[in-house]
């Protein structure tokens, strides 16, 4: 029986991580989880995705990551291919450096949101490497505390949710993770990954795109005829046009061939544009 497909869409929020092989250590020293995080910095520029959180370990690691244009897919599988290839290299090996496949689990809700980020940046002070999330380098904690050396994790969707002052929101986080330390109030569930089980209950909303598509997709043409409203002739749609109405146009077009399973640069050839143009109304259809 085949690999059920991975379910992905703009704005999904996924639990990803993986593992050393054979659970064996995957950083060793500093510059190896340095140079994890510089990967994931430069994927972050050059396949735009949004990072709430995450928690690197000696022989795992924690990514709490919102798709906008790239599948998530693809963003795993370059930089466990970057960073596995950046080990061999320095420690002069060949082989596996991770275990089989990443995992990912769908973040369903708020508050499960919530819980989830907590327990990726406790990892470290339930591994007993330090006492205190702050202590701990290689974690999203200290950004959100506004004391991180890198610009990785995007704070507004978490912060938001503590309080509209950024100051106040802060100090309402750290304490929202304390309370997950040991011996805190929360302490007993803050020990496992929350589960949907552990939050209000709530559908979560998939459109129609599976990264891994099976049936087959709606023609580009049709989609085309479909967004094209009175006075958008296909001619214009895929023309050089920069008219207001004709761009809107062309937006929402690219928004339903997306969502109907088409890559960028299907888009783009289709329109007679650039991969980067369509990356770009993309993410900007994901944020207005």
């Amino acid at each position: 029986m085949g690999r059920p497909p991975r379910v992905d869409f703009p704005g999904a929020i996924h639990h990803a991580y993986s593992r050393g092989n054979h659970r064996q250590r995957i950083f060793f020293i500093r510059e190896d989880w340095e140079r994890f995080l510089d990967i994931l910095e430069e994927l972050k520029k050059t396949r735009p995705f949004r990072l709430h959180g995450y928690a690197l370990m000696p022989n795992h690691f924690h990514l709490l990551i919102e798709t906008l244009v790239t599948p998530l897919s693809k963003i795993m599988d370059l930089l466990l291919t970057r960073y596995s290839k950046y080990l061999n290299a320095r420690l002069k090996r060949t082989g596996h450096v991770f275990q089989s496949r990443f995992r990912e689990r769908i973040c369903a809700n708020d508050p499960y949101f919530k819980h989830l980020v907590r327990y990726i940046h406790l990892n470290a002070v339930r591994a007993g490497i330090v006492t205190d999330p702050a202590s701990w380098p290689y974690s999203g904690h200290l950004e959100y505390l506004g004391r991180g050396t890198r610009n990785l994790i995007d704070q507004k969707f978490l912060l938001s949710m503590f309080h509209d002052d950024i100051t106040v929101a802060r100090g309402a986080y750290q304490r929202f993770v304390e309370d997950g330390m040991p011996g805190g109030p929360d302490a007993a569930s803050a020990v496992h990954p929350p589960t949907d089980s552990s939050a209000p209950k709530k559908p979560i909303h998939v459109p129609s795109r599976l990264i891994e598509l099976s049936e087959v997709r709606v023609p580009l043409e049709k989609l085309a005829a479909d967004s094209a409203t009175a006075g958008i002739s296909m001619e214009l749609l895929r023309g050089p046009s920069r008219a207001r109405e004709v761009c809107r146009v062309r937006r929402v077009f690219m928004q339903r061939a997306f969502l109907a399973g088409y890559t960028p640069t299907e888009i783009a050839e289709f329109l007679s544009l650039t991969v980067s143009a369509v990356s770009k109304a993309l993410i900007q259809k994901q944020v207005e």
